[in-house]
């Protein structure tokens, strides 16, 4: 089991196909994003990149400074080390 960091994600193709089997292999993601409301499905419902994250942390994306800072933040949280 691994536990992820996704900054962003593509919303079809790949960012729809890739959060079920992130899941179904048992691995865990935290998504960074900039707006939590761009993973919205046109019926209002939530992408899966946005309903199968373990957390959704709101960051500055194109700011390499608040992203590198949020990694750190969840990493710190999670127990884990970031660079």
């Amino acid at each position: 089991m691994a536990n992820l960091l996704m900054i962003e994600s593509w919303l079809q193709s790949t960012g729809l196909m890739l959060p079920p089997l992130l899941r179904d292999g048992g691995h865990h993601y935290v998504l960074v994003t900039r707006d939590p409301d761009l993973y919205r499905l046109p019926d209002g419902e939530p992408h899966p990149v946005l309903a199968l994250a373990d957390e959704v942390v709101v960051a500055e994306t194109n700011d390499a400074a608040a992203l590198v800072a949020a990694a750190r933040a969840v990493a710190a949280r999670r127990g884990s080390t970031a660079c």
